[in-house]
């Protein structure tokens, strides 16, 4: 078992700062980083001047975790190749693995995606539309995935934000 470690981003346009554990590193180009997360590699890759990605690996044959930043937003993404036994009985905000099935109670109580996307902000002088929105956000595929980038590409007011979406 390895220890827990804290991991923080900070970013500008071409290095990223990061701290794990109170340590500090910089990371301009793609490759692995000196550090690790919990003893486990982490690779670094800048997607776009606005998106970089930390991949930690190795944590079992086929399972990584991704740290994905964009702007100032965060997303973890974990991997599995297989339905092994690394995640079986894991449960947390998002459901249970690998079901999905929400057995704990989100507090103060839980976050729902307004059902109308255009009615959910007031859009500011000058802003994208929907349509504006909608385009960005052809290429997502799935229809929840494609309403949260709707929304937030609408949220940002940031075409770009669409392309933190994957296919």
């Amino acid at each position: 078992m390895h220890d827990p470690s804290q991991f923080e981003v900070k970013g500008g346009q071409d290095r990223f700062q990061y701290w794990i554990n109170g340590t500090a590193g910089t990371v301009t180009e793609t490759g692995p980083l000196e550090s690790t997360l919990g003893g486990f590699p982490i690779h670094f890759r800048a997607v776009s001047k606005k998106q970089n990605l930390f991949r930690v690996t190795n944590f079992a044959p086929g399972v990584a975790v991704a740290l994905e930043t964009y702007n100032d937003f965060v997303r973890v993404n974990i991997h599995s190749s297989a339905n092994g036994p690394h995640f079986a009985g894991s449960v947390g905000l998002m459901g249970s693995y690998p079901t999905g099935t929400k057995g704990v109670v989100q507090h103060p109580e839980e976050c729902e995606m307004p059902k109308n996307v255009a009615a959910s902000r007031r859009l500011r002088e000058g802003a994208l539309d929907t349509t504006d929105a909608k385009a960005a956000c052809a290429h997502v595929r799935a229809p929840k995935e494609r309403e949260a980038c709707i929304f937030d590409v609408l949220a940002t007011n940031d075409r770009d934000m669409a392309s933190s979406y994957t296919v």
